[in-house]
């Protein structure tokens, strides 16, 4: 489906209710293109009073916005929807450059980011310079997170991320191939990495991603779900991916979907509080 602009929001409620201070910990903004300048040519909007809307139609009440890898380095749009939003409801991740000074970093925490994203659409860093950046932000409490298209990213690059000294995350459920299920050998590791590192994480985000049933249950990402959350519930995090870019099933992508499931994949009411709220409370410092 091609991806469609969100300038305002519409869409059901979710069958369930969130607990309080649920959070959405990967989600974007794309703003007005003269304002906000981009590196590529996509023109899509995803503004901030729509992401807002689609919070409350969801119950959700705090959020991290991700910065989106169109914009580069120039972190000004994410910044400004924190602002928008006030830190009492909004940590942000920024896209920065391995040269990124101390100072640079000082200034982006204190506009409210609270972490660096490495992504296989994002150029400006490598993951053999990600050692340089997690020394960097270590001191600040940051947290780095990850995702890569080569299928076998976690065999290949699990082991060394993991003795990283910052928080690690891998997200949308680590890009594990959705052909594999909760079997393949990258799941297998990540699942490992998870039971023995404390500084590793996984998201919960990007369903469509990692599904080939699709909405709205998204049936074949259960057994995942299962497993991650047996092994390590306190090192899980939930996510929307808002505004669903590169979504391929047909019709509307809708937001409620992103968060339904998670009710029928962990049935325990205290495990779940943990996984939408309590984790993401503590790693992005809302509740310290």
């Amino acid at each position: 489906m091609t991806d469609i602009d969100f300038t305002e929001d519409a869409g059901r409620t979710p069958l369930f209710k969130a607990p309080l201070k649920t959070c959405d910990t990967h989600s974007h903004i794309y703003g007005a293109l003269e304002q906000y300048p981009r590196t590529v040519n996509n023109k899509r909007l995803a503004t901030v009073d729509a992401y807002k809307a689609m919070l409350k139609r969801l119950g959700i009440e705090r959020c991290v916005i991700v910065h989106s890898s169109m914009y580069g380095t120039d972190n000004s749009i994410t910044l400004d929807a924190i602002e928008l939003l006030g830190q009492n409801f909004a940590r942000g991740t920024a896209v920065v450059s391995p040269e990124i000074e101390c100072a640079e970093i000082r200034r982006l925490h204190v506009r409210g980011i609270r972490g660096v994203r490495v992504s296989s659409s994002n150029n400006d860093i490598t993951l053999d310079q990600v050692k340089g950046i997690a020394k960097k932000i270590a001191p600040f409490g940051w947290v780095l997170q990850l995702q890569d298209k080569n299928p076998n990213f976690i065999l290949d690059y699990g082991k060394m991320l993991s003795e990283l000294p910052c928080p690690i995350i891998f997200d949308h459920f680590g890009r594990t191939d959705p052909r594999e299920g909760d079997a393949g050998a990258n799941f297998c590791e990540l699942l490992r990495l998870l039971q023995v590192c404390e500084n590793v994480w996984v998201r919960l985000s990007a369903f469509y991603l990692n599904s080939l049933s699709g909405p709205p249950f998204y049936e074949d990402l259960k057994a995942r779900a299962k497993k991650l959350t047996k092994n390590r519930p306190d090192r899980l995090l939930f996510a929307l991916n808002w505004p669903h870019p590169k979504f391929p099933f047909s019709g509307m992508p809708e937001s409620a979907d992103c968060i339904d499931p998670i009710f029928d994949w962990i049935s325990d009411g205290e495990t779940r509080r943990m996984v939408l709220s309590t984790n993401a409370g503590q790693l992005y410092g809302f509740d310290p």
